[in-house]
């Protein structure tokens, strides 16, 4: 009947309407029959008749709520659809990718934003585990979010990236709900929004507010960040720093003669020569206008040697600058002025040393341009000296001022069998400059290569002039190589010419090198050497046991001679451990078939230890001095046979 109420409703026509009637009609007519059936004879027949309207009125009734229960149910029904239709829509519609999956992560429903933005076929997403969208490196906080969805039921919005079926990374912001389907099974609606133009613009945003627009530098905002994070980790490891602030010289004269354009230009091209003088670690920014900083991170614990780090770094800068710059064909020179602060730690704000700086920087224009000042004064002074001991040396090669002095080897019964050739500085002002003040200054410049030449021929020379002298012909000079020198890609090449120049005979010309010149870079080393054998030469290995030593690379080095170091001789009677070091040493000689040679040693209860333990070669004052070539050769003539 309901069924029946709902399907005439459903018909807007007025015979629609009529069978309506009709029905309420008919119901009645059944109603009275059965009554009159039911109680015919037994009540009167006025009682029938009232009873059979109020019968009538009942079945009206009933019909009328029938045909409104029936309307209702379509109406809610036709409702339903039509949501369900508009849910669709925006499912389908939806710029925000949304999927359902299930509880082992397969995906059961997707909309096409989803599709788009993962880049999947749908066949190929419908077979894919949605945790294997998650990038590697979000994989950690994804499981983590996971875990919150299960135990409260949602999560989100956070932001990860998802692989896409070509391979890159799509930045998205994603939201989860837990939802209960058929059979009490879990499902995870999720939905995702596409960042990437977002994380674009913030980029842009970001880079924008972080570097200089027309060097691509860091400027002064970003640079503040960065020095706030070198104060701590200067503070944790323990290492100086440095802020270098430079400032190019007359640069506003060439800028208005030029035009701005032209400043430009050339302020590009500095930005980009600055970032060839300085090393890796270091950062360059521009604060403004023709003024840039450089910052120094790692540099030495001691200060000292930090504020030469930093002072090499900026004469590099200022000299690098100092060469043309090519604008249009056209060659321009400018020079620059720099002031340099250390800085170690926390010990003083950063507005205090960005200021030093400043002020170190304004000196330097002070005092002519074109140099080099730091804020420090005694620090100043330091390098003061020292730069003034790095001209003074530049001119002792070029004067000739540079002496070498022998000190004679011995065998055990006394017999002279070689020399060390040891430089001596004759300062016309300062008289005798130890080899201690100039060599470690010599090492940094770079000009132990030029003095290691001179050494090795005047060395190759005084063999030459000695193997005439029946009382020198026969000993080796033993001549000390820097690392600088031996890394040379010269150095064999000007070996073998010098010993041929000089028809040195096999063994009279012998090379100390030390252990961390030849572990640095061991086959390489092997092969200067090798090829250096097959001219004569012969190699001892100076100041052994002082530094790590790896047996394994030691025992393929083509050495003829290890020299033990004067450090572990000088106490050799009185200290057990240097004489437990001085036994490992002879012991370790003995077995890789080397000769063994002690230096330093200056007394007899030296000597006969040395001696007693297999050392049968020795250096020191207790057999001879350094002196000049002359005076060692009247020691020699007079020298019991």
């Amino acid at each position: 009947m309901l069924r029946l109420a709902n399907f005439l409703l459903s018909r807007k026509s007025w015979k629609h309407w009529i069978a309506v009637v009709a029905l309420s009609v008919a119901a009645t007519e059944v109603i009275v029959a059965t009554m009159s059936w039911l109680l015919l004879g037994r009540i009167a027949p006025d009682y029938l008749l009232t009873g059979m309207v109020a019968s009538l009125l009942v079945a009206s009734l009933v019909s009328t709520l029938l045909l409104l229960l029936a309307d209702k149910s379509r109406a809610l029904a036709c409702s339903l659809a039509d949501s369900e239709s508009k849910l669709r829509t925006l499912f389908e519609l939806s710029p925000l990718g949304i999927a359902l999956t299930d509880r082992e992560g397969l995906h059961v429903e997707f909309n096409a934003a989803y599709l788009r933005i993962s880049g999947y076929a749908e066949e190929e997403l419908r077979a894919l585990d949605c945790r294997a969208l998650t990038t590697p490196e979000f994989a950690e906080e994804e499981a983590r979010h996971y875990e919150l969805l299960a135990r409260d039921g949602r999560n989100g919005p956070y932001e990860k990236a998802i692989r896409c079926r070509d391979g890159s990374q799509m930045p998205v912001r994603a939201n989860a709900i837990q939802v209960r389907g058929g059979a009490n099974r879990q499902y995870v609606w999720t939905i995702i929004e596409d960042i990437s133009e977002q994380k674009l613009k913030d980029k842009l945003i970001w880079t924008q507010a972080n570097y200089d627009a027309l060097t691509g530098l860091p400027n002064r905002h970003l640079l503040m960040d960065l020095m706030q994070m070198s104060l701590a980790t200067s503070q944790r490891n323990g290492l100086h720093g440095a802020m270098l602030l430079l400032d190019l010289d007359h640069f506003k004269t060439l800028n208005d003669t030029l035009g701005h354009g032209q400043g430009d230009k050339l302020l590009r091209e500095v930005a980009n020569r600055l970032r060839s003088l300085v090393r890796n670690q270091d950062t360059i920014a521009r604060l403004g206008g023709d003024e840039f900083m450089v910052l120094l991170e790692d540099l030495s614990q001691e200060a000292t040697e930090a504020a030469v780090q930093a002072e090499v770094v900026a004469e590099n800068i200022r000299a690098g600058l100092g060469q043309p710059f090519v604008l249009d064909r056209t060659e321009h020179h400018i020079s620059s002025s720099i002031g340099i602060v250390l800085f170690l730690g926390r010990r003083r704000p950063l507005e205090d040393l960005v200021s030093y700086a400043d002020a170190a920087m304004y000196q330097a224009k002070s005092d002519g341009r074109n140099t080099i000042r730091f804020h420090d004064p005694k620090m100043q002074a330091v390098l003061e000296k020292r730069g003034a001991l790095e001209q003074s040396i530049r001119l002792a090669l070029s004067r000739n001022e540079f002496r070498l002095h022998y000190q004679l080897q011995v065998d055990q019964h006394g017999k002279g069998m070689g020399v060390e050739a040891l430089i001596r500085w004759q300062h016309p002002e300062q008289g005798t400059v130890s080899p201690a003040d100039f060599i470690p200054v010599a090492e940094e410049t770079g000009l132990i290569v030029p003095i290691g030449k001179w050494v090795m021929e005047t060395a190759c020379r005084q063999i030459k002039d000695w193997r005439d002298n029946p009382d020198m012909a026969g000993l080796t000079v033993a001549v000390n190589v820097s690392a600088r020198q031996f890394q040379d890609p010269d150095f064999v090449a000007h070996v073998r010419e010098l010993v041929e120049l000089n028809a040195i005979p096999c063994g009279h010309l012998k090379l100390e090198l030390t252990e961390s010149m030849v572990l640095h870079q061991v086959e390489e080393s092997i092969r200067k050497m090798e090829v250096l054998r097959k001219l004569g030469v012969r190699f001892s290995l100076d100041d052994f046991g002082t530094c790590y030593s790896s047996l394994a690379y030691l025992k393929r080095l083509p050495l003829d001679q290890i020299k033990i170091d004067r450090s572990f001789v000088l106490d050799i009677t009185h200290d057990p451990n240097d004489a437990v070091i001085v036994k490992a040493i002879l012991s370790l000689a003995g077995s890789l078939g080397l000769d063994a040679i002690a230096e330093g040693v200056e007394t007899g209860e030296q000597r006969n230890f040395l001696e007693l333990h297999g050392c049968l070669a020795y250096q020191g004052f207790l057999y001879s001095r350094p002196v000049p070539a002359e005076v060692l050769e009247q020691e020699m003539a007079t020298r019991p046979a």
